[in-house]
């Protein structure tokens, strides 16, 4: 006998007895319930940015006309900024 009989032996007995666990399943006494799973939450996954819009129309475009105007504002500093970065260096755009 060598040693891959052996192994073979142990992993057919191993089958074996699995396999009759498996059959013989232990049987919920009554008034027991079985387990089940819990339904997934509905809804927006968390981190995913998910713009839900509101109901009235109107307020939409006020989003809209506000979140411009911060961006045109934003714009401007950023450009007031970079040129005052610029001439505190010595890079003018005089040329």
């Amino acid at each position: 006998m060598n040693a891959y009989s052996l192994d073979g032996l142990v992993v057919i007995a191993l089958l074996i007895i699995c396999s009759c666990a498996y059959l013989k399943r232990i049987t919920l006494p009554k008034g027991v319930k079985q387990k089940a799973k819990k339904p997934k939450p509905t809804g927006p996954k968390r981190g995913h940015n998910l713009y839900i819009a509101p109901r009235k129309q109107q307020l939409m475009q006020q989003d809209k006309v506000a979140a411009e105007v911060t961006k045109i504002i934003n714009d401007k500093n950023e450009e007031m900024v970079k040129g005052q970065a610029d001439n505190a260096v010595g890079r003018n755009k005089t040329s």
